[in-house]
């Protein structure tokens, strides 16, 4: 179907950025897919579980702490499981 290749699922857009992370697949690209992943499912944890796995894969500090602040103003849709997955990176409420 058409439709679904002209907007893809948030899960088939994630599992495309761990491939690419996996890879090491073209960076800028990364950053644009992580940035359309925010902008379509702002309220999302796994959005932003994603984008800090990325950030600690890719070795990218600056990124990460500006998640962290944004993080500290934003309001995401925690799940337990999901502030778990955090917790190694970033410190939410």
């Amino acid at each position: 179907d058409c439709s679904l290749l002209a907007h893809p699922s948030e899960m088939t857009l994630i599992r495309k950025l761990r491939n690419w992370t996996d890879i090491r697949e073209d960076y800028p690209a990364v950053l644009q897919l992580i940035e359309r992943l925010r902008r379509t499912w702002p309220d999302d944890e796994m959005v932003w579980i994603e984008a800090l796995r990325v950030f600690v894969e890719w070795k990218d500090p600056t990124r990460l702490r500006e998640i962290e602040t944004e993080l500290k103003t934003h309001k995401v849709h925690w799940t337990k499981w999901g502030r778990k997955q955090v917790s190694p990176w970033v410190q939410i409420r």
